[in-house]
């Protein structure tokens, strides 16, 4: 017969904690388990808005342009570009702001989540006006693999910039 160490005699009854140092030790792992969950849940929040908001909501897809003229081609992207980019940083810095709310992450300042604003609103339109100007040159030569490698490049720029931005403003 095997016999099972009795953890639980004496004075302690079914206290699981012998001593204040394991309940100590499960205290520190606890918090360290909700810090990760909780970035888990920041990550999760920052790339289901970048989606929804960059391709979901993005109705008004660019139509390559047949203009001959870099300048109609400039303004075109433009009247494109400040709309959706408006939206985009208003869905991200809306979900930035209400797990905020919800106290998943705090600012240090109140006015940080303006800086957010900024920030997202300011690189996510240079960054897909200079993609969508490669872009231009990539579906007039008709090289598709070099279309969809900057598209690649353009995601990676928004999501670096997107969790840079979280990590520098609000932890």
């Amino acid at each position: 017969m095997i016999s099972v160490p009795d953890f639980h005699s004496g004075d302690e009854g079914l206290n699981p904690f012998t001593r204040s140092e394991d309940f100590l030790l499960f205290t520190i792992y606890l918090e360290v388990y909700r810090n990760h969950v909780m970035n888990l849940l920041i990550i999760f929040v920052v790339l289901f808005g970048h989606w929804l908001s960059d391709f979901v909501l993005q109705k008004n897809k660019q139509k390559p342009s047949r203009d001959k003229s870099l300048k109609t081609k400039i303004i075109k992207t433009l009247k494109h570009l400040f709309p959706h980019t408006l939206y985009y940083s208003l869905i991200l810095t809306g979900l930035v702001y209400l797990l905020y709310l919800l106290n998943i992450f705090g600012a240090q300042y109140w006015w940080t989540i303006f800086l957010f604003f900024g920030i997202t609103f300011i690189t996510h339109f240079l960054t897909d006006f200079f993609i969508t100007l490669i872009n231009l040159t990539h579906l007039k030569n008709n090289n598709r693999h070099k279309y969809f490698v900057t598209i690649g490049l353009d995601q990676l720029i928004h999501y670096m910039v997107l969790f840079i931005s979280i990590d520098i403003l609000y932890f």
